[in-house]
C-alpha cells in the first residue's frame, strides 16, 4: 500500500502528501495551479517538516465524532495521514485526496437513497458520524464535532456522492450528550435565519424531519453549478488554516487565533476589504447578542471566487447560552482584552477598535445599526420560522437572551 496521497484541487493533481518519520510533507507536482492555501503559496521545493500538517489536519473531524469515525474506520487514534487516506474524497472546499494507487473521478456518480436507506443513514449518525464505512466508493470528511453528513440533493431527491463526486448539501442532526439531546436543530436554524434578517452573509438553510427526527440542512457555498449545469468546488480555507494553527487550538485562550489575526489576513488578501471588514464587525456583534461562545477561528474563512479572495459567508451559527452553566458562556476570541460575556463593557469596544486598527466610530456605528435592525429582525424571523416550523421553546429562549444582551453592544 503506497504512503503517498495525492492531492487534487477540484480534479487537477496538483500535489503529494507524504509522511518523512512522522512529519508531513507536501510537494507541488503542478507550478501553474493556484495554490491550494494562502499559507502554502506555490513553489518548486517541497514543504518539510510538518508545515503543511495544519492545513490538512483542519481537514479532519474533531473530538468524539474522529473517535467514533476512526474506530468505526480502524484508523489508528490520532493518525491525521491514515484518516486523511480514508476519507478525504469530499471535503470542505475544493481539495480532495486519494491513495497513489488509486484513479479518482473517473466513475464519479451519484447514487440515490431510497427514504428508507436516508432514515436509517440519519438514525445512524450519533454512532457513525459522517457515515463512515458505509460504502467504499464514499469517502469524505467534514471539520467540527457534530454529528453530520454531507450528500446531493436536487429536486428533493438526495444522493450519496461516490468516487469523488462533490456533495451539495451539510446535514446535522441534533447533539446527543451524556445528559440526553440538546436542540441544536431548532436553534441553529433559527439562527441562521435571523443573520440573514440582520444583514449577515449566510447560506440558506432549512430544517426537516427525517424519520422523526429534526435535521439542519445547509446549501454549502463552497460549491456551484458551471456551465455544463455540473455541481463542481469552490476553493475555501478556514483561519486554522490559512494562519497554520493546528485545529486543537482553535480557541484564542488555548492560544489560537485572535481576532487581530483574523482582520490582518482579510486586511491582506481580500479583494473588497472594506465589505469584509463591515461583515466580519457585524458577525462579532450578533454572536454577542445571540450569546455564541462558539464563534472561534474555523468558523470563520476565505474562498476564492470570481471576483478574488473574499470571506466565506459565515456558518455554524447558534446560540450556545441558551443551554445554561454546562456551556461554556465566555467569548472564544477576545474582544479587546475580554472574554467574559457578562463583563463586556463600552471600553472593550474601543480597545477592539484600537487593536484592529479600526475606528471606534465605526465599531460604535456598526453596532448601532445591528442594535437598531435586530427586532424587526426577529419579528420577521420568528413569524416565518413559526409558519415553516411551529412554535419552539428553545427559540424563546433565544430571543429572550437577544433582548437582554442588547446592553453589551452599547459602544
Amino acid at each position: 500500500m503506497s504512503t503517498l496521497l495525492k492531492v487534487y484541487l477540484n480534479e487537477d493533481h496538483v500535489g503529494n502528501l507524504w509522511l518523512d518519520n512522522k512529519n508531513f510533507c507536501f510537494r507541488y507536482v503542478n507550478l501553474d495551479t493556484q495554490p491550494i492555501s494562502l499559507s502554502l503559496p506555490v513553489r518548486e521545493e517541497p514543504y518539510l517538516a510538518d508545515e503543511a500538517r495544519p492545513y490538512f489536519a483542519n481537514l479532519l473531524p474533531e473530538g468524539d465524532t474522529r473517535t467514533l469515525v476512526e474506530a468505526r474506520l480502524g484508523t489508528p487514534r490520532g493518525d491525521d495521514f491514515a484518516l486523511l487516506r480514508v476519507i478525504g474524497g469530499d471535503c470542505a472546499g475544493a481539495i480532495t485526496l486519494f491513495p497513489e494507487e488509486q484513479i479518482p473521478f473517473v466513475d464519479a456518480d451519484y447514487k440515490e437513497l431510497s427514504n428508507d436507506e436516508l432514515i436509517t443513514l440519519i438514525k445512524e449518525l450519533p454512532r457513525n458520524p459522517l457515515g463512515a464505512g458505509r460504502s467504499e466508493k464514499v469517502r469524505l470528511s467534514l471539520p467540527g464535532a457534530q454529528n453530520k453528513t454531507t450528500l446531493y440533493r436536487k429536486d428533493g431527491v438526495y444522493y450519496e456522492p461516490e468516487n469523488g463526486a462533490p456533495s451539495s448539501h451539510i446535514l446535522k442532526i441534533p447533539i446527543t450528550q451524556h445528559d440526553g439531546i440538546v436542540d441544536t436543530v431548532h436553534n441553529e436554524t433559527f439562527v441562521m435565519m435571523l443573520a440573514k434578517a440582520v444583514g449577515l452573509n449566510v447560506p440558506d438553510v432549512e430544517m426537516v424531519i427525517i424519520g422523526e427526527i429534526p435535521v439542519f440542512i445547509i446549501e454549502r457555498y463552497d460549491r456551484f453549478i458551471d456551465n455544463d449545469m455540473s455541481l463542481k468546488r469552490i476553493l475555501q480555507e478556514d483561519f486554522c488554516q490559512l494562519l497554520g494553527f493546528d485545529p486543537c487550538v482553535k480557541y484564542q485562550r488555548q492560544g489560537g487565533p485572535s481576532l487581530e489575526h483574523c482582520v490582518e489576513k482579510v486586511r491582506e488578501h481580500s479583494s473588497n476589504i472594506t465589505e469584509d471588514l463591515d461583515q466580519l464587525l457585524k458577525w462579532v456583534a450578533f454572536n454577542v447578542l445571540i450569546g455564541n461562545a462558539d464563534a472561534h477561528a474555523k468558523n470563520l474563512s476565505m474562498i476564492w471566487g470570481k471576483t478574488g479572495i473574499r470571506l466565506a459567508p459565515f456558518y455554524d451559527l447558534l446560540s450556545t447560552s441558551v443551554y445554561g452553566d454546562s456551556h461554556d458562556k465566555d467569548f472564544a476570541m477576545a474582544i479587546g482584552r475580554q472574554y467574559h460575556t457578562e463583563q463586556l463593557t463600552r471600553d472593550d469596544w474601543k480597545t477592539m477598535a484600537e487593536y484592529l486598527d479600526i475606528s471606534p466610530k465605526l465599531v460604535a456605528k456598526s453596532n448601532a445599526i445591528l442594535l437598531r435592525d435586530i427586532e424587526l429582525a426577529i419579528k420577521m424571523t420568528l413569524q416565518e420560522f413559526n409558519s415553516r416550523y411551529g412554535s419552539n421553546l428553545t427559540i424563546d429562549k433565544i430571543i429572550e437572551g437577544v433582548i437582554d444582551r442588547k446592553k453589551l453592544l452599547m459602544a
